[in-house]
């Protein structure tokens, strides 16, 4: 039993040092808690950022690829506007970008009411996208 007494008297004797040291070490651990906590904050919204301009770049040239007269399209038809229809698959093969990015920026585009969705065809279901003027 000499070790606990000892740990006990060297406890008394120091206890200034061990309730100094001890709130030093919580200042420190809750100052860099604090600071992770805001630069996670500060990342979250820097990545929400970028991903949305990002997405805003995608979206800007996916409208132009559709009112783009040279945009090589297949046979598939006009609204009654005028406006040639495009597949999803044309837009990303003409700007060499994944077709899931074109068919969420094309999915967000008729959102905000910028282009319209002609359906598919029996032969090919998936859908024609035309440009709605303003």
């Amino acid at each position: 039993m000499k070790f606990p007494e000892n740990l006990f008297h060297w406890c008394t004797v120091h206890w200034k040092t061990i309730t100094s040291v001890s709130a030093i070490t919580i200042a420190v651990v809750s100052a860099v808690v604090g600071a992770g906590t805001h630069l996670n904050a500060w990342l979250r919204d820097w990545r929400e950022r970028r991903r949305h301009k990002g997405n805003e770049r995608l979206d800007s040239k996916v409208l132009e690829a559709l009112q783009d007269p040279n945009l090589p399209r297949s046979s598939r038809g006009m609204t009654g506007g005028g406006d040639p229809l495009t597949r999803s698959a044309e837009i990303a093969k003409a700007l060499s970008v994944d077709q899931e990015a074109v068919n969420d920026s094309l999915d967000r585009l008729e959102a905000r009411g910028r282009v319209g969705n002609a359906g598919g065809t029996s032969e090919d279901r998936s859908p024609a996208w035309y440009i709605i003027h303003r």
